[in-house]
């Protein structure tokens, strides 16, 4: 999902977390660091 570049609120949330801090404090203690670390942005695509 995040690899897909799907916001994470929209991960969040449709996970069910009440709040996006919830989702990236599990993130961070499973993974070691936040998502948007985890799953540098990707550079914009040409047309």
């Amino acid at each position: 999902m995040l690899a897909d570049e799907i916001p994470v609120t929209t991960i969040a949330l449709d996970l069910g977390y009440e709040t996006v801090s919830a989702f990236i404090a599990l993130f961070r203690r499973t993974f070691g660091t936040t998502p948007a670390r985890y799953f540098p942005r990707a550079p914009a695509r040409q047309r």
